[in-house]
């Protein structure tokens, strides 16, 4: 006797830095997983997504007994249609039998960290941004791109970071064990190289500088600390911010998650943000994801089948 066919769903969760994907049935249960590189629908060409998605149908696609009945693609960088419609002629050269939906890393991000589509979910990675949903209400809070509004992301800290060490050397001509260690990680000998360096390196190396804020701050280095707790707290009015505009009364008890590689290899950015929370939306607890990103995406494309 042949085996039944197992139906499932292919979801990628495509940041800034690196990107996810599984295949999902619909009992939940993962039939395969990888890791790629970034897939932000602004920053890559529509070519370079193409070659994403065949590796994506390599490692995934239907092997005997199973049937691919749709791709959920939920992207960084996902701002209009224009993008939108960059990411699906990409897709349709690769799959072109199966449903393909399209939408922001905040929808995969919510649906794996809460594991439904209400709730609210902060995010801290390269980029940052907060994103809400109740009852057919759904808004959002930063997610601008590095230059026009990435509030408490790892790019947002190196960047505080950076400016605080120059105005540090302008004040005393020096610099301190915080700027030597940006210098070091950024491969820089001389704060007179810093500027090219800004100006050329991309936001993903630029963000990859944060660690050494993390590190300086268990040192002790107060500069350090108030830089992290000045983002944590950005982030947090953000949140604040889609609780407002949801219109959500009782906030304590509202699913809230935090994804992203900050808040997943910095401990102490979670501690900053929870105490950024309690100032402006008291009760209120943060959660670490139930599920992640990619199987969040496959989650919210067996929802666009109308089977969940």
């Amino acid at each position: 006797m042949s085996k039944p066919i197992t139906s499932y769903i292919i979801g990628l969760d495509g940041g800034a830095t690196s990107s996810t994907g599984v295949a999902l049935d619909f009992s939940g249960k993962v039939l395969g997983r990888l890791q790629e590189e970034a897939c932000n629908a602004v920053l890559r060409s529509e070519h370079e997504m193409t070659q994403i998605f065949r590796r994506v149908q390599t490692a995934l696609g239907a092997k005997k007994n199973r049937e691919l009945v749709g791709v959920a693609l939920c992207l960084a960088g996902m701002l209009d249609e224009t993008r939108k419609q960059k990411v699906l002629r990409a897709a349709r050269k690769v799959w072109r039998k199966v449903p393909v939906w399209v939408a922001d890393d905040l929808i995969s991000s919510l649906y794996g960290g809460v594991g439904n589509r209400e709730g609210i979910v902060a995010i801290a990675g390269t980029g940052a941004s907060v994103y809400g949903r109740i009852k057919n209400r759904s808004c959002r809070a930063g997610g601008w791109g590095h230059i026009l509004g990435d509030g408490g992301s790892a790019y947002y800290i190196a960047h505080k970071a950076l400016r605080w060490m120059v105005a540090e050397y302008d004040r005393t001509g020096k610099l301190d064990s915080l700027g030597k260690s940006l210098l070091n990680k950024a491969r820089i000998k001389s704060i007179s190289q810093l500027a090219a360096y800004v100006s050329n390196a991309p936001k993903s190396e630029v963000a990859q500088l944060s660690s050494a804020v993390f590190q300086a701050a268990q040192s002790g280095h107060r500069g350090a600390k108030t830089i992290i707790s000045d983002s944590a707290e950005a982030l947090a009015k953000n949140t604040a911010l889609v609780v407002k505009r949801l219109k959500i009364r009782r906030h304590a008890e509202v699913p809230l998650c935090v994804v992203g590689g900050v808040f997943e290899r910095q401990p102490q950015y979670l501690r900053a943000y929870q105490k950024a929370l309690n100032k402006f939306l008291p009760g209120l607890r943060a959660q670490r994801p139930r599920y992640d990103g990619a199987r969040g995406a496959a989650i919210w494309g067996w929802v666009q089948l109308g089977k969940v």
